[in-house]
């Protein structure tokens, strides 16, 4: 809207100047068009008084038919003179008019685009000034932020433990900006250089069994439901033990894909608890993760 703003503003003020030099010019040729005009009539009226009181019987024809001519050469002139104004105001006129229209096309090609460029930067760079004094504190908390994931995921250290399918986690991580240096699948390794995420890989179900689900209520078969219950059991107990003798800053996720619900409401120890992460969707790996390392890393700087 402003850059046809000034376009308008630039245009209107060609405009004006050439109407402004057009009536200049105009009444400077009405003037002098009158002005001759005025002589030539005064030099005829010279002559009629001259001729009125000269004697005609002394003057002789000849010299009649000379004044007549100087009068007819004074009025020529007149003319050529009242031409020669014309010319020159037409040449004028011609002159000022092309290099008006040379302006006007030079402010159309180079002046108004710079104007308009100028503008809009100055617009741009107002509106980012507002933003930044605006919003200068939640840009730098933004950017801190950042700063911080990238450090973390950088850096922290992952043991994955668990069953079948553990190249396909350590991928998904890193995929989600996991460094892969800092991603391990054998223990030996993760013991050497210590971690700080163990991560539970039940991906297929088989580091934690799920639940033997009742049928209408009724156990759909005794022995077989009380072989997995056993089952189950068993290997959260496992899971549990393993979690309980790792140390403080050590915190815990757990991943499945068939819906095997990490049953966390079973753990009663509250620190042991707020340590442990789960998700059972590829897609909220990376932001559960994150936040376990978020955790993880405050944890371990309040150790220190």
């Amino acid at each position: 809207m402003k850059k046809l703003e000034i376009s308008a503003k630039i245009a209107l003020g060609i405009a004006v100047v050439f109407l402004v030099a057009l009536i200049i010019s105009q009444w400077c040729f009405f003037n002098k068009a009158n002005h001759f005009v005025k002589e030539i009539g005064k030099l005829h009226i010279q002559r009629d008084s001259v001729l009125a009181l000269l004697d005609t019987s002394k003057v002789s024809s000849q010299y009649l038919v000379l004044q007549q001519e100087n009068q007819k050469f004074q009025t020529e002139r007149f003319i050529v003179e009242l031409e020669k104004h014309k010319q020159s105001l037409f040449a004028y006129f011609v002159t000022f008019l092309g290099i008006g229209t040379l302006a006007g096309f030079y402010a159309l090609l180079f002046l108004i685009p710079k104007e308009i460029e100028k503008r809009a930067k100055l617009e741009v760079d107002e509106k980012i000034a507002d933003a930044i004094r605006g919003r200068s504190e939640a840009i730098r908390n933004m950017l801190n932020s950042y700063n911080k994931e990238s450090f973390l995921r950088q850096n922290k250290r992952i043991y994955i433990a668990g069953g079948t399918g553990k190249e396909k986690v350590r991928d998904i991580l890193i995929e989600n900006g996991i460094n892969s240096e800092n991603v391990y699948l054998d223990e030996d390794t993760a013991k050497r250089n210590k971690y700080d995420i163990l991560f539970f890989n039940n991906l297929n179900g088989e580091l934690l069994p799920a639940k033997p689900q009742d049928k209408n209520g009724q156990k759909y078969d005794e022995a077989k439901y009380n072989e997995e219950m056993r089952k189950h059991n068993e290997a959260f107990q496992a899971i549990l033990k393993m979690m309980q003798a790792k140390e403080q800053s050590v915190c815990f996720f757990y991943y499945n894909e068939t819906n095997v619900i990490f049953p966390i409401w079973e753990i009663r120890d509250y620190d042991l608890k707020k340590r442990i992460n789960f998700t059972t969707n590829p897609a909220q790996i990376y932001g559960n993760l994150l936040n376990t390392l978020k955790y993880q890393d405050r944890i371990a700087q309040q150790r220190q």
